[in-house]
């Protein structure tokens, strides 16, 4: 879904290995053992708000968001060997100069943070070839904007994506316009 799902799982495991078998390994030996595994685990040994640089293998903490809600679009859409396609398809002509990240760290970091000041600051290499590769998701994204809804950004490699809306009816504008779709739609608060 690109929800980091299998990231999360593989820490949660290596948390609960250490503990299980009492290696008493450190954060630091875990997150080498996390890289290993995959790009996204380290993220997901600690929890918060966080930065992750090189391959996802790099992080550290950010100050911490407040709470807000988010929209979170599911397509009914299965994608077999999802990550592989994807990145299969990444070309340099995808990647960002590195700006909108540094827009976002200080943000976070001048404390000046407002729910929608981080709209401008979303980006995700992979949601013009998930759309090229799956047409249903710009279909969704143009639906929800026709309606009156908010922005609809994809979720690591997806197919799920999310908004940020500013109102429950903006939310709702959302969910009207993918209902159709066959999409499963939810107002989720953010948490820690």
């Amino acid at each position: 879904m690109g929800l980091g799902g299998g990231s999360s799982d593989a820490a949660a495991a290596l948390r609960a290995l250490n503990e299980l078998w009492e290696t008493n390994s450190t954060d630091q030996e875990l997150a080498e053992i996390a890289a290993g595994i995959g790009s996204d685990v380290s993220f997901f040994l600690w929890g918060g708000t966080a930065l992750a640089e090189g391959r996802g293998e790099i992080v550290s903490p950010m100050p911490q968001l407040p709470p807000f809600n988010l929209t979170l679009v599911f397509p009914d859409l299965v994608i077999s060997d999802k990550t592989r396609r994807m990145y299969s398809r990444l070309t340099p002509a995808y990647y960002s100069d590195g700006g909108i990240t540094r827009r976002l760290v200080l943000l976070l970091s001048g404390g000046g943070f407002f729910v929608e000041s981080i709209r401008d600051c979303v980006f995700n290499v992979f949601q013009d070839v998930a759309e090229w590769e799956f047409p249903m998701l710009a279909e969704m994204r143009r639906a929800v904007r026709e309606n009156g809804g908010p922005e609809l950004y994809l979720c690591g490699a997806g197919p799920a994506m999310f908004a940020i809306p500013s109102s429950e009816s903006e939310h709702r504008s959302a969910a009207d316009a993918l209902q159709p779709m066959g999409a499963g739609v939810y107002l989720v608060p953010t948490i820690g």
